[in-house]
Formats: structure tokens, sequence, C-alpha cells
């Protein structure tokens, strides 16, 4: 009889621990199931200031997109993202700048913004700081976006591509420029887009500068009495390089990038509004366009493109337009974009705000042509 007791205890004990090892795997299997994943990030969104775009493709698209976008829509869309472009904050500070009357009020804008924003001598204009106006509806107003792992920095005269996408580094730059310790560095390239002699042409002077065309010429009646131009077209033909790293080789370890560049054909109207140059949202035609260009990757030569372009129209709502020439992109092992050559180049473009001296009516096509 004690026997039995001991086998019925003994059977007893182990049920309970059998039950509770049971408890226990589902309580292990339950946590498993609400363990926080990984939260997967947008496509687009913002983050230290900046936009950051999961790939080149997605930049690429959103830049076509917001070309067509209203000032209104492209606000809503920058709502929705907690994000203030370039672009945006321009156009604030313009408003407020056409409004400036006494000397005061021109000390508390430049307090204001000129850490941000050219401010001409004359105190009647004011630009953005960087050269790539092209890309200022996804730029933020320091030039910064972040594209794949690759963070780019766009100044008055360089363009910088961090690819590891070190925001120390990125801090570093906006502070104090390029080192010869940062010019050293495998992550950094640096890009110069005004630098090379073969991008001049003898009748634009620095073409990729671009030019200016004033008209609507009228006798201002305040001193000093003279000719004074009432509307104002700039065009800039601007270039861009993009680069990241495309893949790894599981075997070798090498790091294959993907590079190429961007070409756009930059416009913008202005109106002087009492001897202060503001924008003027305008109508653009662009036609005749047709283009040659090679690219230097990796030291070799690669032709980019060779073609015409259709004829282009943008609306009446527009203050600046670009137009988005095809761009070009080659696997290497090298990701130091060095240089492009454009062999010839030609547009002809107007806006509805141009005409001949001395006829309203009279329709103004301005041609430009570039020939190495």
């Amino acid at each position: 009889m004690k026997n039995f007791i001991v086998f019925v205890m003994a059977t007893l004990v182990l049920t309970i621990f059998n039950g509770c090892r049971e408890d226990e795997l589902n309580i292990g299997q339950l946590t498993d199931v609400i363990q926080p994943q990984e939260v997967v990030k947008p496509d687009v969104y913002a983050e230290n200031g900046h936009l950051v775009f999961k790939s080149q493709e997605i930049f690429d698209s959103t830049l076509a997109v917001v070309q067509d976008m209203s000032d209104l829509e492209l606000a809503e869309w920058e709502n929705s993202l907690g994000f203030i472009s370039a672009n945006r904050f321009y156009l604030k500070a313009e408003s407020e700048f056409v409004t400036i009357k006494t000397e005061d009020q021109k000390k508390e804008f430049k307090a204001k913004y000129s850490k941000y924003l050219k401010i001409s001598n004359e105190f009647n204009e004011i630009d953005l700081n960087f050269y790539a106006k092209s890309l200022g509806n996804l730029l933020n107003i320091e030039g910064v976006v972040k594209i794949g792992t690759s963070l780019y920095l766009f100044t008055d005269t360089r363009e910088y591509v961090i690819l590891d996408g070190d925001e120390s580094m990125l801090d570093n730059l906006k502070k104090d420029g390029l080192s010869s310790e940062k010019s050293g560095n495998k992550n950094l390239v640096v890009f110069e887009p005004f630098k090379n002699d073969n991008l001049k042409s003898a009748a634009e002077n620095e073409f990729l500068v671009g030019g200016e065309i004033y008209t609507d010429f009228r006798w201002a009646n305040y001193y000093p009495y003279e000719w004074t131009a009432y509307k104002r077209l700039n065009y800039t033909l601007e270039r861009t390089i993009f680069t990241y790293v495309y893949n790894i080789d599981p075997f070798t370890g090498t790091v294959n990038y993907k590079c190429g560049y961007k070409l756009f054909l930059r416009l913008k109207q202005y109106n002087n509004n009492h001897e202060t140059w503001e924008s003027d949202k305008i109508s653009y035609w662009v036609k005749n366009q047709s283009l040659h260009w090679n690219g230097l990757i990796d030291g070799e030569v690669v032709e980019t493109y060779n073609g015409s372009f259709p004829d282009k129209s943008f609306g009446s709502t527009k203050n600046s337009v670009y137009v988005y020439y095809a761009d070009r992109y080659f696997i290497t092992q090298n990701p130091n974009v060095s240089d492009m050559f454009i062999y010839d180049y030609t547009s002809t473009f107007r806006s509805n705000r141009l005409h001949d001296d001395g006829c309203a009516s009279c329709i103004f096509w301005k041609t430009i042509t570039f020939q190495d």
C-alpha cells in the first residue's frame, strides 16, 4: 500500500511539472508572437531636418513628380513629411524681403536670414546658398539630402557625397568646409562643377553659370533718372553627380558603386519691384534642345548622351522651372565621378514676360549654343 501511495504521489508531481513546462512553452510561444518587429521605414521621410530617400530610383521619380506640383501641393506634401524645402524657405524669406523699407528692417532681415541665404550688397536681391537650385524642392535650406546610404551636401561651388552617411562628417563639412584630412577620406567624394576649363563657352562666358536677359526697359521717374529694366530671366545649366554603394561581392568583399550625372537647364523670371528683384510666376517654353556629353568615371570616358529632347512648356504658376535632361548611371569600383565634357548643347527658350525692346506684343526667344 505504501508503495502504491509513493507511486501516485510521484505521478502527481510529474503531471504538475509537465503542466508547468507546457505553460512555460505557451508563454514563450506567445512572447515570440508579440515581440516588436523592425520598423519598416517609408520610401521618403524626413530625418535631422533633411529628406531621406530609400533609393536613387525613388529620388529620381520624386524629382520628376514635384516639378509638376503647384506651390500649394508642394506645401501639403512637405507638411505631410514634416519637412521644409529650400525653395519653400526661400519664398517665405522673399515675401518678407520685398516689404522692407527701413534700415532697421534690413538689419533684422540680415540677422534672421544671412546664415541661410545670399543677400546682395545692394540689398536688392536674395538667393539660395547652393548652386544646384534645380534640386531646391528636395534639398533643405542647407543643401542636404540623403539617398540610400549616401549623404549629399551642395554648396555654392562644390558637391560633397558622404558614402557611409556619416552625419558627424556632414556637420564638420558645414562648419569648416573641405580640409586635407577630409579630402583623403575614402568615404568622401568631392565634385567641383565649375572647375574644368572644358566647360567654358566664349559666347556665354562661364556657360554653366549661365546668364541673364533684361527686358522691358522704362524711364525711371525717380533719381537718378535713367532707363531701368523691369523684367529679367535668369538661366543656368546645372550638373550634379550621384554615387552610392550598389552591392558588395560576398566572396571577395569588393564594393561596387553606381555613379552618374544629371544635367538641368533652370529658368527663373524676376520682376523689378521698386528696385528689388522679386520672383515672378509665369509660363515658360523650351524648344530645339539637343545635347552631346560624355562623362569621366574611374578614369575612363563613357558616352552619356547624344541626341535631342522634346519641346516642353510649363504652366503659369511657376516662379522657376528646370528641364531635367537624361541621366546615365554606371557600375564601377571607384566612386569618384571626376568630370563631364559637353561637346554640343543648344536650346531655345522664352517666358511670357520677355518681349523685344519697344514692342510689348513681340515674342522674344533666346537661343543658347555651346560647342567645345
